[in-house]
């Protein structure tokens, strides 16, 4: 301690004014981070248990166009043949990197070729496909169907192996 003039007693080790105020900020600052992660942790469980209780959907559809280069689309495409009719039809068996389909992104290997220039695939052969996407401009437009979940897409991920055609 030191003594001042008047008698009265400081402390050398209180820090400055401004020091102070700097900390309890620091320290606001921090409480209020934690609180927000805390919302946000119990926000993401809401969302959660929101979706537990709704079923998810198995499908969802993509429509894009894609400008074709000199190798064309660039996917391998197999047809699929399935006892059950609605899962019958042309798919994304493989897509090459660094193609036209590759650079937008948006075809996933597995995605059922719905539509070609508004042009159904239903019921034709992978022969008839590939005809129909080889005679495309040079901008196609697709529809695509994508299976996320449930038995289509487990029954996609086993059988769709058999057979093959590139575009």
């Amino acid at each position: 301690q030191v003594e001042g003039e008047g008698g009265s007693s400081a402390s050398s080790l209180s820090p400055p004014v401004g020091v102070g105020l700097l900390t309890e900020a620091l320290q606001q600052q921090q409480q209020q981070q934690q609180q927000q992660q805390q919302q946000q942790h119990t926000y993401a469980e809401e969302e959660l248990a929101l979706l537990a209780g709704s079923p998810l959907p198995e499908m969802e559809t993509v429509e894009l166009e894609v400008t074709k280069d000199h190798h064309g689309l660039g996917i391998t495409i197999a047809g699929y043949v399935c006892e059950k009719e609605e899962l019958s039809g042309i798919f994304v068996k493989s897509i090459n990197i660094g193609s036209a389909a590759d650079r937008t992104g948006l075809i996933q290997v597995n995605d059922q070729i719905v539509q070609v220039d508004g042009q159904s695939l239903s019921g034709l052969s992978n022969h008839a496909a590939v005809d129909v996407l080889r005679a495309t401009g040079q901008v196609v437009r697709l529809r695509l169907a994508r299976y996320l979940r449930g038995p289509k897409y487990e029954q996609l991920q086993q059988a769709i192996a058999n057979s093959e055609l590139k575009t």
